[in-house]
């Protein structure tokens, strides 16, 4: 039962990582276009 509690806390917490990355990734390509837009 414990472990099944960390297991599914560490994959919870791996998937918020992978989420932040994609996160970051839009982000950075709205600021390109953005950028190409305004300049």
């Amino acid at each position: 039962m414990f472990f099944q509690k960390l297991f599914d806390h560490f994959s919870f917490l791996i998937n918020l990582q992978k989420t932040i990355d994609k996160l970051k990734k839009l982000h950075e390509h709205i600021l390109t276009y953005v950028h190409a837009v305004l300049y």
